[in-house]
């Protein structure tokens, strides 16, 4: 056993306990609840939405005596918690940009089935931009992938709404099923296919943990839980984003691909 598979598998060892790592006094992968990486005065939980969908539209919905607000309600049972990858692991796997750390990660995950449940990364990108009189639009497109080469499509469209009500914002999330990987990231691929009609256009890649992100050209910012590189040139944000696909695709099946 290399020093590298003996250190992931102490790793998963020690995350699987659920014990607080300064108990431990050794690093551990801790998970917490998933968010939308957008920016935005309110969070958006990562929900897999009951029969796929889920949104609202209260910012279109001004009463006369002023906004109504409710506060959304979101079901715990169906929100996809993330990983979170200690310092210590991050800055090894900078080191030589990742790709064995990922690859023993992906071998060894299998040592601990308590984390069955949690995605081993997350990657998502995002679009934002003013669609009408300086009113702010977002996308954001997330992929959590799990160990076995699974993964599911997770979006969110959010808008202000009018200048009078833009406290409520108009948004709308969709999630699809559990996809293979490969058939996951085809479909992903046509989502930024097209350029989105909007002015002042800031485009963004996000990814847990961040170090799969070494080789990106952004701008790096940082998003709560997640990493991310801003871009101002289109043509480079999709360049990068073809990368970390293909990249994802030869780390979980090899060179041939599935």
């Amino acid at each position: 056993m290399s020093g590298l598979e003996a250190s992931v598998r102490g790793l998963l060892f020690y995350s699987s306990l659920k014990m607080d790592d300064t108990r431990l006094n050794v690093p551990t992968i801790t998970r917490n609840w998933g968010e939308y990486p957008i920016n935005a005065w309110k969070h958006y939980p990562l929900e897999i939405p009951k029969g796929g969908a889920n949104g609202s539209v209260s910012g279109r919905c001004y009463q006369a005596f002023g906004p109504t607000i409710t506060g959304q309600k979101w079901d715990k049972n169906r929100i996809i918690k993330l990983p979170v990858y200690p310092n210590a692991i991050i800055r090894a796997a900078v080191e030589d940009c990742g790709t064995d750390l990922l690859r023993t990660l992906i071998r060894e995950w299998n040592v601990s089935y308590t984390f069955d449940e949690t995605p081993i990364l997350a990657v998502a990108f995002g679009v934002a931009g003013h669609y009408c009189d300086f009113r702010e639009f977002q996308t954001a497109t997330v992929l959590p992938i799990w160990h076995d080469a699974v993964g599911r499509i997770l979006t969110l469209d959010w808008a202000e709404g009018p200048l009078e009500d833009c406290i409520t914002p108009e948004w709308h999330s969709n999630s699809t099923r559990l996809l293979g990987l490969e058939k996951t990231i085809e479909q992903v691929r046509k989502l930024y296919d097209h350029t989105l009609p909007w002015d002042d256009l800031s485009f963004f890649v996000y990814m847990i943990p961040p170090f799969l992100g070494s080789y990106l050209r952004g701008e790096g910012v940082s998003c709560d839980l997640w990493h991310g590189w801003k871009y101002d040139q289109e043509s480079i944000w999709r360049e990068d984003l073809d990368f970390v696909f293909s990249w994802l695709i030869e780390a979980f099946y090899g060179e041939d691909g599935g």
